[in-house]
C-alpha cells in the first residue's frame, strides 16, 4: 500500500485525498461536458455537482464516524482527517442525494435529467476515490487463494487479516463504476436516452455491483444485520435496486419526470 504519494520534508501528499481531489475536478469535467451536449447551460449542473460531493463526503465521514465511535470520541480531531482514508460511500450518497434534491428544486433544475448528468459524475469520481482507498489501505478485501491478492498490513486490516493476501475488492470495485459511468456516459451522449434512464441504470448498477463485492470484503466495522447474513451496504443496496426498478419503467414512458 502507498498511503503517502508524495512526500518533501515535512510535506505530504497523501494518496486517498489526492485520488479523491481527482474524482471531484473529473466529475465536474464531465459533468460540464454532459451538459453542453443536451444544449444546457451547465452552469447550474455544476453547482448541484459541486453540492453533491462536498456533501457526499460530509456524509460518507459522518457514517465512517457512527461506526467507529470509540475511536473518534478518544481523538475528537481526528474525524477531520478525511485524507488518510475513512468513509463510507452510502453514507454520501444518502446525504448528496437529499441536499441535490433540494438545491435543484430551489433552482427549478429538471430533476431526473440533472440526476442522470449528476449521478454519472458520482460514478465518475467514485472510481477514483476507489483507488484511494486502495493505495490507502482502507475497505480491504477478504482473504484471497488467488494469484492477484495482494498483501495489507496497514492500520485499516482486521488484526486476522494481516500479513495474508487479501482481494484487491477496491480496484474490483473502481473497475466496475469506470465501466458503469461510461455506459451512463454512453446513454446521455451518444443515444440520447429518455431522461431518467441513466439514474435507473445507476441504481441499478451500482447496487448490483456493491451488494456481490461485499462478499469478498474483510472489514468487520462496516456493519451487520440479521445476525450477519447481510452487510448495512447489502441491505441499503437491495433498497435502491428496488428504486431502480421503479424508476426505469417510467423512464421509457416520458422524456422528463
Amino acid at each position: 500500500m502507498h498511503p503517502v504519494l508524495l512526500e518533501i520534508g515535512s510535506f505530504k501528499i497523501y494518496s486517498y485525498g489526492f485520488f479523491i481531489a481527482v474524482g471531484y475536478v473529473s466529475a465536474l469535467l464531465l459533468g460540464r461536458f454532459l451538459a453542453k451536449s443536451k444544449n444546457r447551460d451547465p452552469s447550474p449542473f455544476m453547482d448541484i455537482a459541486f453540492i453533491a460531493i462536498v456533501s457526499g463526503v460530509i456524509g460518507s465521514r459522518v457514517l465512517y464516524v457512527m461506526t467507529e465511535p470509540s475511536k473518534f470520541i478518544a481523538y475528537p480531531l481526528e474525524i477531520f482527517d478525511v485524507w488518510n482514508g475513512g468513509l463510507v460511500f452510502y453514507g454520501g450518497l444518502l446525504l448528496a442525494g437529499a441536499t441535490s434534491l433540494a438545491y435543484g428544486a430551489w433552482k427549478k433544475i429538471p430533476l431526473v435529467e440533472g440526476a442522470d448528468i449528476v449521478l454519472t459524475g458520482v460514478a465518475f469520481a467514485h472510481a477514483f476515490g476507489r483507488i484511494g482507498c486502495l493505495a490507502a489501505g482502507c475497505c480491504h478485501g477478504s482473504a484471497c487463494r488467488y494469484p492477484w491478492g495482494i498483501l495489507n498490513n496497514t492500520p485499516f486490516v482486521d488484526p486476522a487479516l494481516r500479513g495474508q493476501p487479501l482481494h484487491p475488492v477496491q480496484l474490483y470495485e473502481s473497475i466496475s463504476l469506470f465501466a458503469l459511468s461510461g455506459m451512463m456516459t454512453w446513454l446521455i451522449y451518444k443515444s440520447r436516452a429518455r431522461n431518467g434512464i441513466s439514474t435507473a441504470v445507476y441504481l441499478l448498477g451500482y447496487s448490483s455491483i456493491r451488494f456481490f463485492l461485499e462478499n469478498f470484503r474483510g472489514d468487520s466495522e462496516r456493519g451487520f444485520v440479521l445476525d450477519g447474513a447481510l452487510s448495512t451496504s447489502q441491505v441499503i443496496s437491495i433498497v435502491l435496486f428496488m428504486l431502480g426498478l421503479l424508476i426505469l419503467p417510467f423512464a421509457f414512458r416520458r422524456k422528463d419526470l
